[in-house]
């Protein structure tokens, strides 16, 4: 009412209700208020705008969760390309969206590209945010459940360790695993 219907603090309503209604697995209201977010953004702060790129990975990370990854694909890469452009690619934004990608192309089944964007989102994590921040532990886990999901549990157990350390839960249960398994 005070704002209007088109103000960038509207649309970061809009996409806090969203990631409400996500939280509760109402994926029909997610969707409407985080497209909502997203037509505000585009037409408010244009095309290339970091708050733009959020709205279109955050479309793209529910539509993951909901298995769609034809949908996912296209708005993960246009978040990662205005990342890219705005504010450049040794970003920690940037790494993100290289992690997100990744993500979405390991549950696709394409493992190389998977693995050379987790290996480029750890690179520039570790290169602009340093070796001891909290981010690099979230891409050091998913490279390590990579390296799981796609058999090598030793390369699995040698990232967590190095990344998280053997105290961690995954790295204790990859351990686990393997001593099992022989």
């Amino acid at each position: 009412k005070v704002l209007g219907e088109e103000h960038p603090d509207t649309a970061a309503s809009y996409n806090n209700l969203a990631e409400i209604y996500r939280s509760m697995g109402k994926y029909e209201e997610t969707l409407l208020f985080y497209e909502k977010a997203l037509v505000i953004n585009e037409k408010i702060l244009g095309e290339e705008h970091p708050n733009t790129a959020s709205s279109y990975n955050n479309l793209a990370e529910l539509y993951k969760s909901m298995g769609n990854y034809k949908e996912a694909r296209p708005l993960y890469e246009k978040a990662l390309a205005i990342r890219e452009k705005v504010v450049g690619e040794e970003h920690p934004d940037t790494a993100a969206s290289y992690n997100n990608l990744a993500g979405l192309y390991e549950f696709m089944g394409k493992y190389e590209e998977a693995l050379s964007l987790y290996e480029k989102a750890l690179a520039i994590s570790e290169k602009v945010l340093g070796e001891e921040h909290p981010d690099i532990a979230v891409i050091y886990n998913n490279l390590a459940v990579y390296y799981y999901n796609t058999g090598d549990i030793d390369s699995a157990l040698q990232t967590a360790q190095k990344g998280l350390g053997e105290e961690s839960d995954l790295y204790q249960q990859l351990l686990s695993l393997k001593n099992s398994a022989q």
